[in-house]
């Protein structure tokens, strides 16, 4: 069965706990990505694993391998479940961060090590901005490039890739059903409820329609997302903003029950 991760936001711990206290007990695994990290730093990701939840520390690291690998023993003593580096910093770099990781937890006794997870293609990054940023006269498609990068990432020992709902069939095929696959870029179909909540709120159906999309330009359904078998996806926004956020995650699971059948 496909899991749900929340992705906490905001610019405070304090907002972010509010999302916590409003959603705990509901959500498998609680995002925390650079913009909030870079607020609160340790203390609110030592805080939620105190009270028993996992955490997947989405900062994407991307570096030289030594520098990364550095990097990785504080997610291995914070605790982590999971945690994100760039495939684009290369095969190196993410062999030595797994090697570096294993050789750390070992030696440290942390068990279970986290989940090391490859970042592919942001799926803010749409067909026509990809073929901008590599002008190559014959240019391999986006999702071919995706799952060349989750081979490489495959190759090199990490554990799973982010990635869109439209490549995880074919990484699973390519790597393997047991390779990981998380998903972002989930759009949610609200309750009514929330709908009409929204339509009170918002002045008018442009600014609904652009909360709604905002900046994903490859994104599906939660049911498209399990019916393809990714193993997570990523909900912010539309938990975090609702004036009912169980009412959205129940509608959520159902949905994700209805692509698993």
């Amino acid at each position: 069965m496909t899991q749900l991760i929340c992705a906490l936001q905001g610019d405070s711990s304090q907002k972010a706990k509010k999302t916590y206290n409003a959603t705990a007990g509901w959500i498998d695994v609680y995002k925390i990505g650079i913009d909030l990290f870079t607020h609160s730093g340790t203390q609110l990701v030592n805080n939620l694993i105190r009270k028993g939840e996992k955490i997947f520390l989405d900062l994407k690291f991307c570096d030289i391998p030594t520098v990364v690998a550095r990097a990785v023993e504080t997610c291995a003593r914070l605790k982590v479940a999971m945690f994100t580096i760039h495939i684009m910093g290369g095969p190196e770099m993410m062999k030595l961060c797994v090697e570096h990781l294993a050789d750390f937890c070992a030696k440290k006794h942390i068990k279970p090590r986290p989940l090391v997870l490859g970042v592919t293609i942001l799926t803010s990054i749409s067909e026509p901005e990809y073929a901008s940023i590599f002008p190559i006269k014959e240019q391999i498609k986006l999702s071919a490039q995706i799952n060349h990068l989750a081979y490489l990432a495959k190759k090199s020992g990490v554990d799973g890739v982010v990635c869109s709902v439209h490549e995880v069939a074919s990484i699973k095929k390519e790597c393997g059903k047991n390779f990981l696959t998380v998903v972002p870029g989930i759009r949610v179909t609200l309750p009514e409820s929330e709908i009409i909540a929204e339509r009170k709120k918002l002045k008018n159906q442009d600014e609904r329609a652009r909360l709604l999309h905002e900046d994903q330009q490859r994104f599906d359904s939660p049911e498209a997302a399990a019916r393809a078998g990714a193993d997570y996806i990523v909900v912010g926004r539309p938990i975090i903003r609702a004036f009912d956020p169980v009412a959205v995650i129940e509608k959520i699971r159902h949905e994700l029950k209805q692509g698993s059948k």
